[in-house]
């Protein structure tokens, strides 16, 4: 797939197909994390924790369950959590690192979601970001799902991106 392409094919789903992500797209998609832009190329300062087998797919699933009235994951087969060492780029470094993943996942035919609201209340969870395998000094600052939609209707091209839909000033 064409890099604009992508782009326009990139969409959040939030209902995902119990269908596993192939190991081959996976390192694909983190490739492309870790080809990501990164402040002052501190790439030192940032963690992945990913989630990929089914077993660990279910218990953290079980975990969100627990801690949320309904999985904010939407039982998605990969959770990418990105942590950061204490950084003022940390946000702006993690939005990056989503960015490629979700280009990524889209270039493979599949779909993710940007996920920020849980993430507080997941590095809250001491126990629970410990079994992510967060190192001691990092915290948990976004996080990204990527899988197969169930309704495989969401995949595919859609309409290009109006240049109207962000407000804008050329000079």
């Amino acid at each position: 797939m064409e890099f604009f392409e992508a782009v326009s094919a990139r969409h959040s789903t939030r209902d995902y197909s119990a269908e596993p992500v192939s190991e081959a797209s996976l390192k694909k998609i983190l490739g492309a994390a870790c080809a990501a832009p990164i402040g002052m190329g501190r790439y030192d300062a940032l963690h992945l924790s990913v989630v990929s087998t089914p077993s660990g797919a279910a218990a953290l699933h079980a975990r969100m369950n627990a801690l949320f009235p309904q999985d904010p994951l939407y039982n998605a087969p990969v959770f990418i959590l990105v942590s950061s060492a204490d950084s003022p780029m940390a946000g702006q470094n993690a939005a990056c690192i989503i960015e490629n993943v979700l280009l990524a996942a889209a270039a493979e035919g599949l779909s993710g979601c940007y996920i920020a609201g849980a993430i507080p209340k997941i590095a809250e969870d001491r126990a629970l970001v410990r079994e992510l395998g967060v190192p001691e000094g990092f915290r948990p600052v976004a996080g990204v799902l990527v899988g197969h939609p169930r309704n495989k209707k969401e995949l595919g091209l859609r309409r290009p991106p109006a240049l109207e839909k962000i407000r804008m000033t050329r000079l």
